[in-house]
């Protein structure tokens, strides 16, 4: 008799455990406020496992994935008041695992990219030449007849690592050897390819121009806007209302000339929500794989986030540079965005690679880190091994060019109090 009425109270026991434990996980499972502030003191039960977002990002609190609220409210509380003169902290997000731990409240308001929609350029690449089985050692002159003369040696990996040397009649961002609006006129070569690097517009507005035409001939779509939203958009279920890739240049508002008039700009042309950005980088975060789904190469993406240029190589320093089509006088460009890229750049990628002498541009952030980045302070920071997206769509560029040293303090501060993730 008295085992069955100890039998029987360990099975009381046992039961009175699983409800509590039930009833605590379903409390740490509680929706949050979308700007993570006021939460309660509630223990985390676990770091919730990879997610992908269905039509809307699902906010979670920061401690259920893996960072204390501590860590991140210091890291806002940092950043808030040197971006306040650029747009604030409204256009920002923070997600680890698919869940949003932290957001400004204007995520969904339609952003120029500027230069960060590069990111949409080499997704675009890293799915059509899966598609059609074409190399990055293809010829650019194939699809731009006008190369043939002067740039007949240029192929696509070239294009893709700003290691061309291309540059044409005219420009629009004062005299610089840049920002011409018409790319199918070529000037003087500035270089043999692959011999430097050169953060360049010019270039990469041909390379839109030469993916444009493989899409016509090779697929059912007539531009990139239509290719990416049906290619991938679509699959990642980007709301279509909050991005649209045209042919302006909205760092200045230019109508860029193409020889197709379908061509969309690849350097500056997207306008996106923060929330759709958002989703693209988490395709990347995790190798074009949504839900099970691959949808752009995890081999290329692996190429495309690793250093592509090597640390030797040289960068194109304008100074007193003189051609030509006369003196360029617009040189802080090329100190700023030439000079970092080798050892770093990848496929139209910014990676946190080292230099020739050993320096990465965010010291204190993970190696393997890797972002898109434009003016006005855009931002795009994918943390691989975190699991973790912090994008930033500002709306002012900072004047002192202390841009990567805000970032690495920022990530720094915010990963003070991340726990590792299992291997996913």
């Amino acid at each position: 008799m008295r085992k069955l009425v100890n039998l029987g109270l360990i099975n009381l026991w046992m039961i009175f455990c699983f409800f509590s434990s039930y009833a605590l996980a379903s409390l740490a499972e509680q929706n949050i406020e979308s700007d993570g502030k006021g939460l309660t003191n509630v223990p985390a039960v676990g770091i919730l496992p990879m997610t992908f977002p269905e039509k809307q990002w699902e906010p979670k609190r920061s401690d259920l994935l893996g960072i204390s609220q501590e860590s991140l409210e210091t890291a806002i509380s940092w950043l808030t008041p040197l971006v306040e003169d650029e747009g604030g902290m409204g256009r920002v997000m923070i997600i680890r695992n698919g869940y949003v731990i932290w957001q400004g409240d204007d995520v969904d308001a339609i952003s120029p990219t500027n230069c960060s929609c590069k990111a949409f350029t080499s997704s675009v690449v890293g799915s059509l030449f899966g598609e059609t089985n074409s190399s990055l050692k293809m010829m650019g002159a194939d699809y731009a007849p006008f190369l043939k003369k002067d740039y007949g040696d240029l192929n696509m990996l070239h294009f893709i690592t700003k290691t061309t040397g291309y540059n044409a009649v005219g420009s629009t961002y004062g005299n610089s050897l840049d920002g011409s609006n018409t790319i199918d006129q070529p000037a003087p070569v500035l270089f043999k390819p692959g011999e430097k690097f050169h953060y360049h517009d010019d270039s990469v507005r041909v390379f839109g121009y030469i993916l444009t035409r493989m899409i016509e001939e090779h697929t059912p779509y007539d531009n990139l806007h239509d290719y990416f939203q049906n290619k991938i958009g679509d699959r990642i279920s980007m709301q279509r209302s909050r991005y649209y890739w045209d042919n302006i240049d909205h760092n200045g508002s230019v109508v860029r000339e193409y020889p197709s008039s379908d061509t969309r700009d690849a350097v500056n042309g997207m306008q996106i929500a923060v929330t759709e950005f958002a989703r693209l980088a988490h395709l990347w975060l995790n190798n074009g794989k949504w839900n099970g789904e691959q949808i752009i190469d995890s081999a290329y993406i692996r190429k495309a986030i690793s250093p592509q240029v090597p640390d030797t190589r040289k960068w194109l320093n304008t100074d007193d540079f003189d051609g030509p089509w006369g003196k360029a006088t617009n040189t802080s460009r090329d100190k700023k965005l030439s000079k970092p890229g080798p050892g770093r750049y990848g496929y139209l990628w910014w990676t946190n690679g080292k230099d020739v002498e050993g320096n990465k541009l965010h010291p204190d952030c993970p190696d393997n880190m890797y972002w898109a980045q434009g003016g006005g302070s855009k931002r795009v920071y994918v943390l691989p091994d975190e699991g973790m997206i912090v994008i930033r769509l500002g709306t002012h560029r900072r004047g002192d060019g202390s841009d990567h040293l805000v970032w690495n303090h920022f990530i720094k501060l915010l990963l003070a109090g991340i726990e590792p993730l299992t291997k996913r």
